[in-house]
């Protein structure tokens, strides 16, 4: 996996132009239902901020693009929670990641709409939590206010690291 990594890194520091839509795809595919757990998104966003830190990469449109893509990630998951719900809970895949789903299902018991919010930020968490939002009926407008300001927060944090290496 580490070499795919980097041959993806060496691609957008070569490549500046092509930088800002691959890291938005890779944040995208991060925040897809299940996708996100075998996407290393936070791996590369890290290694993106040290090629920003480094001034080969600019911030600004990478930062937006990774925006944009997990905003658009966690709307997918949240339709295909809203719309596929009780075949869901009867897949394979349900079946399979069980506990992973039952724990988003227990940060919602908890934090209610914040969840979502909070589990942008918690690893494996993120690729269900928004899933799990629409399986609940989380209120659309409710669950836009907490994924917008969690991708808006998400991308530069997680760049902040490699940035401040240089």
């Amino acid at each position: 996996m580490q070499e795919y990594i980097d041959l993806f890194l060496n691609f957008i520091a070569e490549n500046k132009a092509w930088a800002p839509p691959l890291l938005g795809f890779v944040a995208f595919l991060e925040s897809l239902f299940m996708i996100g757990l075998f996407v290393p998104a936070t791996v590369i966003l890290v290694a993106a901020g040290a090629l920003i830190g480094a001034d080969a990469l600019p911030f600004w449109p990478i930062s937006i693009a990774a925006t944009i893509g997990c905003f658009l990630g966690d709307n997918v998951s949240y339709y295909i929670g809203r719309k596929a719900r009780f075949g869901l809970l009867n897949s394979v895949i349900y079946k399979k990641h069980r506990n992973l789903i039952l724990r988003s299902h227990l940060l919602f018991r908890k934090f209610g709409v914040y969840a979502v919010f909070f589990g942008r930020f918690l690893g494996p968490l993120r690729s269900t939590v928004a899933t799990v939002a629409g399986i609940l009926r989380v209120p659309f407008f409710k669950f836009q206010i907490a994924n917008f300001s969690s991708a808006v927060i998400w991308p530069p944090l997680y760049m902040l690291p490699g940035i401040a290496i240089f």
